[in-house]
């Protein structure tokens, strides 16, 4: 050890913390190699010291220190050191260098303290705490004073200069002179300056909390991340393989962590895993997602929380069949309910003080009784931000079907629902509290109910089965998504694009021959499908008539268990057909993906090869469809759109015939809403609907036509920056306007929105269109088969 160096021991003083410049616990010396070594080799001594009996400790962590100095110094040279911390030390003279690498040492052994004290407690928990906590910390709130400092520096630099000397300078002189100086003002300026201060603080705070729930600004331990994803891999599998087996619900994949709080951000997550489901089509419809959502999961995560080392090592993985091909869809979960709350209660405060502030001017009040008003509307600002704060807080916000009124309690989304508890000595049934007990020789779940704090960041999206034969139970898709609570799980930072969720899933999961190159919507960002290739070749990994059955693969899996719920109400999933009332009806039509959007943005199928010619089986005739729509349909189908795009603007005017066709081609007058609508479509319409309307468009089009869409459309549809997208499900009467004056507009006014606009715009709005026409048309024959099926009886008994 070189003469005059201060020991390790010696450098844990304040004034050479400082000079140090702070170093945090890590391993900030980038220490490798046969240093990293020499240093590990004591950490176990380290961990070892006792620390609990406060006589002698000191004693103990001296004797320590001077032993790590030895060490050290008698193995690595200071030129050496210089070389590995590079320019932590540039320009330092030895003396300082040597405090700053004594620094570096002290936070090695300091990070493999608490890395092997989380490891031993619980490594979930100690991952999320990590990465969820900011690195600066809270900010503090800036006095009064400091921004007079700000906004007149100069006046405090002038009395600053007069005031300096030799002893008396620096930043003391200039905060004494700036509390000095706004001591002085009048207290109009102080409270102004005060409310400035106080502003400033609100927005630091805002953007803190943003980090904290977004899990953005930490860093976590890697040896940490890593025992977390190890336990994962020994807990969700076998969990999810059991209440597969045991319900035979579709859950096959999850994500275990927490979601972006806005589209596009970053989601963080342990890791992918999947099991396999039994008789999934049989008992799905049966099965409320909200409930599985809440219960399973919610009780699995604070099973993996609670659970100790021992149990967590004596879990086995479970493999998944050789012969079992999945599909797996990834959603970006956004959903923008708290911002459409928060803007109508923002309205509604509004509303009332334009009615107050007319009231007021009416009344000619006085000063004072305006200031009441200005009070009353403070408290329902306030009001407005605690409702918005309940909303928050509420468990499955975006789930399907569940309700997002501000101030719902955890209780009423628990209540009434199948509560799972796994017990190693129950049988499979429902016992008097409507537990769905399943029997397990491995897992304990407690009863969730107590831990119903805990908040879904995210939905969990469950989608029926769909094979491509009806005799075929395999099913097509199944669910991925998530666990998604603020605490106590952790998760990884991983960014789930294309590349990067392929590469970790370890090869499991390859992008689907038909997913779509580019985003479906803005709200979907994220969204990309994947296969589960089964083990053995195959030449489609989608389920086929050949496909072997589930019966085959598992002959003695126990039947589905009947849970009563409320029967899932599912939309059509497919366009209904000129030549079948229903899809179902058809067993050669294989059905598109449901409205899975219930959980937020959906990945839309593409319309296929055959649908630009769906419509071919029409019989145009003169008696059997009126003369405006064969005009019309034909102008529509023989637009310039180019050849690239061909096929996406078939299938929308195919959209649109059907549902023209399913109205019976009624043409009973009335229009759409003339809010917001393009001048040059009412120019078009008044022309008789003759002249191309992109050849009349005004410079404004490209922001009036989605301008006007959005009014058209009802206002429970999802919307994310403003733009819709496909998804969810509610009333379309606003959109019911049969004939000539009804859609026929909108789907005119795309062909000219394409040549306003650039080539994905128009894409991602023309498919909005065609989602919409095809729900709408859904929706009719719906209606149009529970009439004919409430009438049909009455219609035989008049017979006889």
């Amino acid at each position: 050890m070189a003469k005059g160096m201060p020991t390790i021991r010696r450098t844990k003083t304040k004034a050479e913390r400082e000079a140090a410049k702070g170093g945090k616990a890590g391993n900030p010396g980038n220490f490798k190699g046969a240093e990293k070594d020499l240093l590990e080799a004591l950490v176990p001594e380290f961990l070892a010291i006792d620390r609990t009996t406060s006589r002698g400790k000191s004693g103990r962590f001296v004797e320590f220190w001077y032993k790590v100095s030895r060490a050290f110094w008698g193995n690595v040279s200071l030129a050496r050191a210089r070389e590995i911390l590079g320019k932590k030390v540039e320009g330092m003279d030895d003396q300082l260098a040597t405090v700053v690498v004594n620094d570096a040492v002290i936070n090695f052994f300091r990070w493999k303290q608490r890395s092997a004290g989380m490891t031993d407690r619980n490594p979930w928990r100690a991952t999320l705490q990590a990465l969820n906590r900011p690195q600066n910390g809270a900010p503090r709130m800036i006095p009064a004073w400091q921004v007079y400092a700000a906004e007149y520096r100069d006046k405090l630099m002038l009395e600053y200069r007069l005031l300096e000397t030799a002893d008396n300078k620096g930043i003391a002189l200039r905060n004494k002179i700036a509390r000095d100086q706004f001591a002085a003002l009048d207290a109009v300026d102080q409270d102004r300056l005060a409310a400035i201060a106080k502003e400033r603080h609100a927005e630091r705070m805002r953007e803190y909390k943003k980090q904290v729930e977004g899990g953005e600004g930490g860093v976590a331990d890697p040896e940490v991340q890593a025992e977390a994803t190890a336990r994962l891999s020994r807990v969700v599998t076998p969990l999810l393989k059991l209440v597969s087996e045991q319900t035979g619900l579709g859950v096959i994949s999850l994500i275990a962590g927490s979601a972006p709080k806005e589209s596009g951000g970053v989601y963080r997550c342990v890791g992918v895993h999947y099991g396999h489901s039994v008789r999934t089509n049989q008992n799905f419809a049966q099965y409320d997602p909200d409930a599985y959502r809440n219960q399973v999961i919610g009780s699995f995560v604070n099973f993996v929380a609670s659970t100790s080392e021992a149990t967590m090592n004596d879990m086995k993985p479970v493999n998944v069949p050789e012969d079992r091909a999945f599909r797996v869809i990834v959603v970006d979960p956004y959903e923008r309910e708290r911002e459409d709350k928060a803007q109508e209660m923002a309205e509604e405060v509004a509303k009332k003080r334009r009615k107050a502030k007319a009231k007021g001017k009416k009344a000619k009040k006085t000063q004072a009784a305006a200031q009441g008003a200005g009070s009353n509307a403070q408290s329902a600002t306030t009001a407005s931000a605690s409702a918005v704060g309940a909303l928050g807080s509420s468990i499955g916000s975006s789930a399907a079907g569940a309700s997002t009124e501000s101030g719902i309690k955890a209780d009423d989304i628990f209540d009434g629902a199948p509560v799972f508890t796994l017990n190693p000595d129950a049988a499979s049934a429902n016992d008097d509290d409507g537990h769905v007990q399943l029997p397990s020789t491995e897992l304990d779940i407690p009863n969730p109910h107590n831990y119903v704090s805990h908040t879904p960041l995210s939905s969990l999206s469950l989608l029926p089965p769909m094979p491509a034969n009806p005799d075929d139970p395999l099913p097509q898709f199944i669910d991925i998504e998530a666990a998604m609570m603020n605490a106590p799980i952790p998760y990884l930072d991983f960014d789930l694009d294309l590349d990067d969720f392929t590469a970790t899933s370890t090869g499991l999961l390859t992008p689907s021959s038909d997913s779509l190159s580019t985003p479906p919507s803005p709200g979907s960002s994220l969204a990309y499908m994947y296969d589960i290739p089964p083990a053995t070749p195959s030449t489609d990994t989608r389920a086929t008539s050949e496909a072997p059955s589930q019966a085959d693969s598992m002959p003695d899996a126990p039947p589905p268990l009947p849970l009563e719920n409320t029967i899932l109400d599912l939309p059509p999933a497919a366009p209904i057909q000129p030549t079948s009332a229903d899809p179902r009806d058809d067993p050669a039509q294989e059905p598109a993906s449901v409205d899975a959007a219930r959980d937020g943005p959906a990945q839309e199928p593409s319309p296929g090869p055959s649908a630009s010619t769906t419509l071919d089986t029409v019989e145009l005739d003169d008696k059997g469809t009126p003369a405006w729509f064969r005009d019309l349909y034909a102008k529509m189908r023989e637009a310039s759109v180019g050849e690239k795009h061909r096929d996406e603007w078939l299938s929308v005017v195919n959209a649109w015939g059907r549902l023209e066709m399913t109205y019976g081609f009624n043409d009973p007058g009335g229009q759409l809403t003339t809010k917001s609508r393009p001048t040059v479509i009412g120019r078009w319409i008044k022309d008789a609907r003759n002249k191309p309307l992109d050849m009349t468009l005004s410079p404004k089009y490209a922001s009036e036509f989605p301008t006007w869409w959005d009014n058209l459309n009802p206002q429970w549809r999802h919307r994310v920056d403003g733009q819709l997208v496909p998804g969810g499900s509610g009333d379309w009467s606003c959109m019911v306007v049969k004939g000539i004056n009804g859609l026929l507009s909108v789907v005119s006014g795309l062909r000219g929105y394409q040549k306003a606009v650039d080539e994905e715009q128009w894409l991602v709005l023309l498919r909005d269109v065609r989602w919409v026409l095809v729900q709408l048309q859904a929706a009719a024959s719906s209606k149009k088969r529970s009439n004919e099926e409430a009438s049909g009886p009455s219609r035989k008994r008049a017979r006889k």
